[in-house]
């Protein structure tokens, strides 16, 4: 199977948020995929293990709160688009975590344009459609949410 192969026949299905796969080591299920993905040299270092691939599918309206990844971050978008909002790691003081044990992931609604205004982050934005690849550096705060049925892949690397 190939990623082609698998947009075109899952995502159509993906209709409620029971059907969402996210944070999922898909390749190791299917590592047949593998064939489909070109790995830029730098995600290889003397020192670094390989990569790490996670694949998220899901339907529109699929909500990742802002959060940060420990790893530097490919996000390529295969199937549909996505809304991604970011803030640099300087701004951590003024975004709060959900809890000790939670200290990267933030409940901040930061769809409230309230939020963007009086919160003292600079946010940024973008929307990523079939074919993008975003790089997301390590500890970078981010929300995604898909706008329409969407497969993505995360390349983590050290």
């Amino acid at each position: 199977m190939t990623f082609s192969i698998l947009s075109r026949t899952r995502i159509s299905k993906v209709t409620s948020h029971r059907n969402t796969l996210d944070f999922h080591p898909l390749l190791e299920q299917a590592p047949e995929l593998y064939d489909d993905i070109e790995f830029p040299d730098y995600c290889f270092t003397e020192t670094s293990d390989e990569p790490e691939v996670n694949a998220w599918i899901g339907p529109v309206g699929t909500v990742s709160s802002m959060h940060t990844d420990n790893k530097f971050n490919l996000f390529s978008q295969i199937r549909g688009k996505k809304y991604l909002v970011f803030a640099d790691q300087k701004f951590s003081s003024l975004i709060p975590p959900v809890n000790k044990v939670m200290f990267n992931s933030s409940k901040l609604e930061v769809e409230d344009q309230e939020v963007w205004e009086n919160s003292g982050i600079d946010f940024e934005d973008c929307v990523v459609e079939e074919g993008d690849l975003l790089y997301i550096p390590k500890l970078y705060w981010h929300y995604v949410r898909s706008l329409t049925p969407s497969i993505s892949l995360s390349i983590w690397f050290e």
